[in-house]
């Protein structure tokens, strides 16, 4: 059986972000379930060993929610557990996402004190107005010390985390923002367009009509000016949303970007391993609950067709721009030609100029970035 790589979810917030839809819950009104919670977490870890056995882990990823906002011995004592119940490879990624205003030089040399070596910060803008109206709690400057005091406790894998089609927002800034950001030299940066959902508060805003956002056309010119203004600062873009120094991919991301398999702790974590897909129940009181009890706390399970993995391997893997899907591979996985089961989509899409052969691998297109969507439907 392949390694996995293992997602750590961490729910807490210091408040709710207004374009998020992650499970999270404010730390303040939940601090004291915390203890349980990270005493659900071992157990969890326990289940996976009673019934997969001893585990290769080559990636750990802490995410939330703000994983760093809580004490840094509750993560450390994850990591413990993560070391028995697993089976921990040598130069394992372990990253921890962490927001500007809740880091310390101290809690930096902690975490790689305990083996974390890969920080993703949660920076989002530059703009101190936008910052306040997303209900972020950091400035700039606490971006700037943040990034100082990782790269003095080590850290030389630092990724920064922006979103654009902000409200308001508009093509000069969102350069600019881009600059300041490359100024502080991280070695890993994930851009994402704003996807607005109905559940968020900008959602039910917008549904109002109080809040005015940059169109479609707005945001493609702010995508297409991102790849160059950070291809020129050394970072290469390896996947729609995600650009690295060389050898600073993310390797956990790499993991779902080729259908390979992964395990997901904690209250909402997804997981997907032999051929099986499930996520844990959303409500903190029930995943606490259903731990203590020892039984396990998935929500839902599906079994993946073998139709339904075929397409989710050519999904995943066209999102990577220089890699995309290994022809090879696909049907040395499934036993049958990639082109036997999706010919009239492939040639159908590259005659259109959105997809093509390459070496051996099936790839984007590059005016096919901004269409990507409109791609992956086909393979449905």
């Amino acid at each position: 059986m392949e390694d996995v790589g293992l997602y750590v979810h961490i729910p807490f917030c210091t408040s709710k972000c207004n374009y998020c839809d992650f499970v999270s819950f404010p730390y303040a009104m939940v601090k004291h379930q915390s203890t349980e919670y990270f005493q659900a977490l071992k157990t969890e870890m326990e289940l996976i060993r009673e019934n997969f056995g001893a585990l290769a882990v080559n990636t750990v990823y802490f995410g939330g929610g703000t994983p760093s906002l809580v004490s840094e011995s509750f993560i450390d004592y994850v990591l413990s557990y993560i070391r028995r119940y697993f089976y921990v490879k040598e130069g394992i990624e372990i990253s921890i996402e962490a927001n500007p205003e809740t880091v310390t030089l101290n809690k930096f040399k902690a975490y790689a004190d305990m083996g974390i070596n890969r920080v993703s910060l949660g920076v989002q803008t530059d703009s101190e107005d936008c910052l306040i109206e997303m209900s972020r709690h950091h400035s700039w400057n606490d971006v700037i010390y943040a990034v100082e005091c990782a790269r003095e406790a080590g850290f030389t894998n630092l990724g920064v985390d922006l979103i654009y089609g902000l409200p308001g927002q508009y093509l000069e800034q969102w350069e600019n923002t881009l600059h300041k950001v490359l100024e502080q030299k991280p070695e890993h940066m994930s851009l994402y367009g704003l996807k607005l959902s109905q559940e968020t508060a900008w959602g039910r805003l917008a549904q109002a009509g109080p809040l005015t956002f940059p169109d479609e056309d707005q945001q493609a010119d702010m995508y297409l000016a991102t790849q160059e203004i950070v291809r020129s600062a050394g970072l290469e873009q390896y996947e729609i949303s995600n650009y690295a120094k060389p050898g600073f991919e993310s390797r956990h991301n790499l993991i779902y970007w080729r259908g390979q398999h992964y395990l997901g702790i904690g209250v909402s974590a997804a997981s997907y391993y032999n051929k099986y897909r499930w996520s844990n129940y959303r409500l903190l009181p029930q995943y606490i609950a259903g731990l203590k009890n020892r039984s396990w706390p998935r929500e839902e399970m599906l079994t993946l067709s073998k139709r339904e993995e075929m397409a989710e391997t050519i999904i995943m893997g066209l999102r990577l721009i220089k890699e995309g899907v290994s022809i090879s591979a696909f049907e040395e996985r499934f036993g049958v030609s990639m082109h036997q089961i999706y010919e009239k989509e492939i040639v159908s899409l590259a005659e259109a100029g959105l997809i093509e052969e390459k070496d051996g691998h099936l790839l984007l297109t590059k005016q096919a970035r901004l269409l990507a969507n409109e791609v992956f439907r086909e393979f449905i």
